[in-house]
């Protein structure tokens, strides 16, 4: 099984353009044919117009999206990660919100860290909520539009 991890931290290089970054990690990842998975994996972000800029000086949204691309590559089966949604505009998180719900019939797991409420409510089949590190609901996703209901009943108190 091949795990992928996005975390706060992004991890790739500020003084590398994009298409570097990406070409750097396929080829750390032994990733056959990276050219053509690269340019994929670039469109399918929006980051092919920025493939010459310096990741360094992309926006935060940018830089999310080129983070995403990376733990791509190497096409993992779990991805996990952590505060995906953080920092990013509404063009960005409605990019993220797709590509999440665009892995559900390919046999992916993710497993998505977040206090987006609203994010986590259209994205996900399981729902653990957890308050100070006590377990406060486990199980099936409530339907949509009840997620936040679920929450403030569980935690007794507003999200956080």
């Amino acid at each position: 099984m091949r795990l992928g991890y996005l975390s706060h931290q992004l991890f790739f290089y500020n003084h590398l353009s994009v298409a570097e970054n990406l070409e750097f990690f396929g080829a750390l990842y032994g990733i056959p044919g990276r050219e053509r998975k690269i340019a994929g994996l670039m469109e399918q972000f929006g980051l092919a117009p920025h493939r010459n800029r310096l990741a360094g000086e992309l926006s935060r949204g940018l830089q999310q999206r080129l983070s995403l691309a990376r733990l791509l590559l190497a096409d993992p089966d779990l991805l996990i990660l952590d505060e995906p949604f953080t920092g990013l505009d509404e063009e960005s998180s409605e990019a993220l919100r797709s590509f999440l719900l665009s892995l559900r019939p390919l046999n992916k797991t993710v497993l998505l860290i977040t206090h987006e409420i609203l994010e986590a409510q259209e994205i996900a089949d399981e729902l653990l909520i957890l308050d100070r590190g006590k377990i406060l609901f486990s199980g099936k996703a409530p339907p949509y539009g009840k997620l936040r209901d679920l929450y403030l009943e569980k935690t007794g108190g507003s999200p956080r």
